[in-house]
């Protein structure tokens, strides 16, 4: 692909507070390596987690700060960062959340996989069944938040990958 890097993002789905799910939930450990980068660029693979979180039938929305290319300045996600050397995907999603939301999560097992190439980057979009404790978060990274359900997700402007990740959540929570 030329001087593009691979990008790997792993996302989260939290569920309600179901005893039994929470359990099965914190038992599961994903056991794949790792890439890790700094910071994005052309030149350096690097691995960024995100987290698809839901509260019943509502998905969480996060909007984009107004920064970076225009292709997702603004542009709805899952929230998450990058992978720092040393650190496994469910650690460095824990430690992103913290810093972005301030918010303690829990994860779980994968539930989809997209591969998606960007003008200066390609992401392979990771998606994880997880939960939250509370849903009592702070906008710290981000500058807007909406709950809502999977028939409506398609009415955000998505980034590219994340929209298609959308496509392969379940239908039934």
């Amino acid at each position: 692909r030329g001087t593009k890097a691979r990008y790997t993002v792993v996302s989260l789905a939290f569920y309600s507070s179901n005893a039994s799910a929470r359990t099965a939930f914190t038992a599961h450990r994903t056991s794949a390596s790792v890439f890790w980068c700094e910071k994005l660029n052309r030149t350096t693979p690097c691995s960024t987690v995100c987290a698809v979180v839901r509260r019943g039938n509502d998905y969480l929305c996060m909007q984009r700060l107004r920064k970076g290319p225009d292709y997702v300045s603004e542009h709805w996600e899952f929230p998450g960062g990058k992978v720092k050397m040393g650190e496994s995907r469910e650690q460095a999603l824990l430690r992103e959340i913290r810093e972005e939301m301030d918010w303690e999560i829990y994860v779980g097992r994968q539930i989809g996989q997209v591969e998606q190439e960007y003008p200066d980057f390609t992401i392979t979009l990771t998606a994880f069944d997880c939960m939250a404790r509370d849903f009592d978060f702070k906008l710290l990274a981000h500058i807007d938040c909406r709950w809502l359900p999977r028939e409506q997700l398609t009415t955000l402007e998505w980034t590219e990958a994340d929209r298609l990740l959308i496509q392969q959540l379940p239908e039934e929570p």
